[in-house]
């Protein structure tokens, strides 16, 4: 005869919200600007000021009001020159606004301050490559895999780039 094996309710909640968080990860890895603001934390800016000022940024772009999110980073590139993710965050509204000129040059900005950053040089190759320049295209898909190896979307992107 067999026993009937209990498990606490708590440990099968753990179970599907580390499942869920595998999912999401996966979902979320090579998604726009947009969504790439949900998934940065906010540690390493300079000043209440500062972080103020991006977090503000971040609510707007969230709501969908690219104008004041534009706004919002820009004053905390302003309080500080080195905030890499503020000039990320408005690199996005302007890819997103389709203006890639200032789009570009916010990518280029963000991987200037912040050379390890995988994600800003993935964005950037994939701007590269929508506005036909293939060579830098192809030199930020390096950077990005130099920076993390096992940067599934690069891969396949370079892939997709050699095979093509």
């Amino acid at each position: 005869m067999y026993k009937r094996a209990y498990c606490c309710p708590s440990i099968l909640l753990l179970i599907l919200l580390k499942k869920i968080q595998e999912i999401m990860s996966r979902l979320l890895l090579g998604s726009v600007a947009l969504l790439c603001v949900i998934m940065f934390n906010s540690c390493g800016q300079k000043g209440a000021e500062n972080e103020a000022h991006f977090l503000k940024g971040n609510d707007y772009l969230l709501n969908g009001d690219f104008t004041n999110a534009k706004k919002e980073y820009e004053v905390a590139i302003k309080i500080d020159s080195n905030s890499w993710r503020a000039c990320y965050e408005l690199a996005g509204v302007y890819e997103l606004e389709g203006d890639f000129t200032n789009a570009q040059y916010y990518f280029d900005k963000a991987v200037k301050i912040n050379p390890k950053f995988t994600l800003g040089f993935y964005n950037k190759a994939n701007l590269e490559e929508l506005t036909g320049d293939d060579k830098n295209s192809a030199l930020d898909l390096e950077n990005t895999i130099s920076n993390d190896k096992n940067f599934f979307l690069a891969l396949l992107s370079r892939g997709r780039k050699e095979y093509a």
